[in-house]
């Protein structure tokens, strides 16, 4: 009985971790880097708004999004770790916590001016290529 409710408890998790039955979108590697005053934006957060079919409801997962690492470089998530992205056209936006000295808040060290997918000035057209896409270097001032 206790492994009948064990196995029950992890289709469970499973269904809500895969949107209970959801398909999910095909996607594509994608990479790049980015920079902030020629310097790796280490640990900066960068993240794709599709420009059609944004609503956050057909995203469970959350929007495809990737970490910056120490040398620049970066790959998208968007179901699994270093998946990829659905191919569309998006917006880029960038946002690089920090936290601040003897405080526990964290500010964006870049003020808010990368994170507005509206006011973005970075784009980007991933496409149904299964050996990947990369995207431009993204240069912040």
């Amino acid at each position: 009985m206790k492994r009948l409710s064990q196995a029950a408890f992890a289709v469970l998790l499973m269904c809500f971790a895969t949107a209970c039955g959801e398909s999910q979108k095909r996607v594509y590697p994608v990479q790049g880097q980015v920079f902030a005053r020629k310097q790796p934006a280490t640990n900066a957060l960068v993240i794709l708004t599709p420009l059609q079919d944004a609503d956050p409801e057909k995203w469970p997962t959350g929007y495809p999004r990737g970490t910056v690492r120490e040398d620049g470089s970066f790959q998208i998530t968007t179901y699994r770790t270093d998946d990829g992205a659905p191919a569309g056209e998006y917006a880029v936006t960038a946002i690089w916590l920090e936290r601040q000295k003897d405080k526990e808040e964290e500010v964006d060290r870049l003020q808010g001016r990368y994170a507005n997918p509206k006011t973005s000035r970075f784009r980007v057209q991933i496409k149904e290529v299964a050996q990947g896409n990369t995207i431009e270097p993204l240069l912040l001032d």
